[in-house]
């Protein structure tokens, strides 16, 4: 008697386990993992509707006269420009996953057919226009910039991206493309590609370079952070916190978010995994289009060496990069070129996040040193206040100069003392001394900002963060208060060896 009630305990007490195994199952989830790698990629699997964060929307215009080429483009960037194109195209649809969030591309053909004066409005709340133009049609040529001023007129929106599409026979026709159309083209200030058959290729990744712009520019990582978190609620694929167990990771992101808006330096700072704690010191090269392709050679000559060979530069957001280890962490600077392709209005500003400025002047154009206020004003749009300018002079030695060694010194002088730029101008028989120069800069920058001091604090609270619970939470609260202001300034060491 006494073995079958032992037995029917036991069973009663496996049952209640089994119950409970279930609604823990129910309610405690994993947390979904994001694919982060960067660039685009096109989903397999078609998303739900509810899994899409964001839609880009592209609108293919231009002439009648361009119809069945609008369609060969759009049709061949969604079929890999195998299968024949369908008579009747409207509206095509593609899911990508775009630097980690999954979205949807929608392209759309102007149709040329419908009465004008009905309400078709193809332009509604379209990011990106394609205008295309036949090379042996003038007029529809003529037409290009009509059709941008409708586009913009009626897609209500300031940041939209517009290119120039030229369809050609063959590469021939391309190459023998007269001057003057050339100079409209120049004066439009729009990137433009010029197709022909057996450029599929290079066009799918024109189109994919122009829909990562879109997805970056209106469509913000912070914003489709929080919408894929509340995805991830609605669903029940978040893991809820026990008591004593470590937060989830929205919870100390919402928490690091909240201290970067007081203490924005420490975005500057972080863990890379196969070197530890590094800070970045992020310059923006600037100046006149004049000076342009001078300033890029000289950031990649200033971070790499002058003695490497500079290849074309394709990407402006990362000209060069270079590391230096101090005290056991490391100095990352970086170099990033202003890109004069965006037009005024559009949502562009490099200057987030950047701590130096380095301004370009030409001494033979009198325009580029007039417009010296115009790129000390952009960049102080930036959100940190210890920015430091570097103006640079180029071809000071020149027999066709028309700024005079005053004029400079005397602009130099109407800046605050707090604020005044450091100046060195370029010349290639000084480089050593110009070197030198920049190199005491940007260590002006560093003992500034990252002193000692602080980035053992900030080091200290990242350590926390993995292991929560090393620190006293009044200890957390009165270090989360502290920026950079609140440390002495390193002594002074030796130039920042950067190459």
């Amino acid at each position: 008697m006494n073995v079958l009630k032992k037995d029917k305990k036991e069973n009663d007490k496996k049952k209640d386990d089994k119950k409970k195994d279930k609604k823990k199952s129910k309610t405690f989830r994993l947390i979904q993992e994001r694919d982060m790698t960067p660039g685009i990629q096109v989903l397999k699997t078609p998303l739900s509707e509810k899994d899409v964060l964001y839609t880009i929307k592209i609108v293919f215009v231009g002439d009648p006269c361009t119809l069945d080429d609008r369609k060969k483009l759009l049709w061949g960037y969604y079929h890999n420009h195998q299968s024949q194109v369908v008579k009747e195209l409207g509206t095509t649809m593609k899911d990508v996953r775009i630097d980690g969030f999954d979205g949807r591309i929608s392209m759309t053909l102007y149709d040329n057919n419908i009465n004008r004066a009905t309400s078709y409005f193809p332009f509604s709340g379209a990011h990106g226009i394609f205008l295309v133009y036949r090379n042996d049609d003038d007029m529809s040529f003529r037409h290009v910039y009509n059709w941008l001023s409708e586009a913009r007129r009626f897609c209500n929106k300031e940041n939209v991206f517009a290119y120039v599409i030229g369809i050609f026979p063959n590469e021939e026709s391309i190459n023998q493309m007269s001057q003057e159309r050339k100079a409209i083209l120049h004066l439009m200030k729009m990137k433009t590609f010029n197709y022909c058959p057996g450029k599929e290729k290079l066009f799918d990744e024109f189109i994919n370079e122009m829909v990562c712009s879109i997805r970056k520019i209106n469509f913000r990582d912070d914003i489709l952070e929080v919408q894929w978190e509340k995805r991830l609620f609605e669903s029940g694929q978040y893991k809820k916190p026990k008591k004593g167990f470590i937060p989830i990771q929205s919870e100390l992101e919402s928490s690091q978010r909240k201290q970067m808006e007081k203490d924005p330096y420490r975005r500057l700072i972080n863990q890379e995994i196969d070197r530890g704690l590094t800070y970045t010191i992020r310059l923006i090269f600037c100046g006149d289009e004049i000076i342009q392709t001078q300033a890029r050679r000289l950031a990649v000559g200033l971070l790499n060496g002058f003695d490497q060979p500079i290849k074309s530069i394709d990407n402006l957001d990362n000209l060069a990069t270079t590391y230096r280890e101090i005290d056991n962490k490391f100095l990352k600077v970086r170099a990033v070129g202003y890109d004069l392709n965006y037009k005024r209005g559009l949502q562009y500003s490099p200057f987030v996040n950047a701590l130096g400025s380095v301004i370009f002047f030409d001494y033979t154009n009198e325009d580029s040193f007039k417009h010296l206020p115009i790129w000390v004003k952009e960049s102080y749009k930036g959100n940190l206040s210890e920015m430091l300018l570097f103006i640079c002079g180029l071809n000071k030695t020149s027999n066709k100069r028309k700024i005079s060694e005053t004029e400079v010194i005397k602009y130099l002088d109407s800046f605050p003392p707090q604020r005044k730029p450091v100046h060195c101008d370029f010349e290639e028989k000084d480089i050593k001394e110009f070197v030198q120069t920049f190199k005491n800069y940007v260590n002006t920058i560093r003992r500034k900002v990252f002193k000692k001091g602080y980035l053992t604090m900030v080091e200290r609270e990242m350590v926390a963060k993995e292991r929560l619970g090393t620190i006293e939470s009044s200890e957390m609260m009165e270090s989360s208060k502290l920026t950079p202001k609140n440390f002495k300034e390193d002594e002074k060491d030796e130039g920042c060896n950067i190459q």
